[in-house]
C-alpha cells in the first residue's frame, strides 16, 4: 500500500515502520526492487506505532496495516511490553497528524469492533469503510 501511495503522490515522502524483524527484513529486501523514483522517498526502520518519531502535527497522512492485538495465520501481535495497545496507536496517529490530516487503516474484519472502539475513544470515526479481501483474509480499509 505504501509503495502505491508514493507512486500516486510524487511529492510525498514516507517512512515505514515495523517491530517484527522478519517483516522489516522483507520490506528492506523488497525496497531494493522498487523503482528509484519511489525508493528515494521511502525510509524503512524498526519502530513502534505507539511511539512514532515525529513531532506533533508533522504528518499530512498515515497509511497503516493494523495487525495489532491478534494472532492470525501470520503470527502478528502488538508488543504490549512498553504499554502499546490499539488505542495507544490510534492516539499516537492523532498526535502526529496535522489538522485536516487523514489516516487510511487496513484491519482484519475480526478486529474491526476494537478498532471502531479505539477510534471513538480518541474522538474519531471512520469516514468510509470498504471491504478489501486479501487472499485468505477478509479485511476492511
Amino acid at each position: 500500500l505504501l509503495l502505491e501511495a508514493l507512486d500516486a503522490h510524487p511529492l510525498c515522502v514516507a517512512a515505514g515502520f515495523d517491530l517484527a524483524d522478519a517483516q522489516l527484513e522483507a520490506a528492506i529486501a523488497n525496497h531494493t526492487a522498487v523503482p528509484p523514483r519511489i525508493a528515494a522517498r521511502l525510509s524503512l526502520m524498526r519502530g513502534d506505532a505507539s511511539q512514532l518519531p515525529f513531532a506533533a502535527g508533522a504528518c499530512a497522512a498515515i497509511l497503516c496495516d493494523l495487525p495489532f492485538e491478534c494472532e492470525g495465520r501470520f503470527g502478528y501481535k502488538l508488543d504490549t511490553s512498553r504499554g502499546g495497545t490499539l488505542g495507544a496507536c490510534i492516539k499516537e496517529m492523532v498526535r502526529v497528524l496535522r489538522p485536516g490530516g487523514r489516516a487510511v487503516l487496513l484491519m482484519g474484519d475480526e478486529r474491526m469492533p476494537p478498532l471502531r472502539e479505539a477510534l471513538a475513544d480518541a474522538g474519531l470515526r471512520a469516514m468510509c469503510e470498504r471491504p478489501c479481501p486479501l487472499g485468505f483474509t477478509q479485511a476492511t480499509i
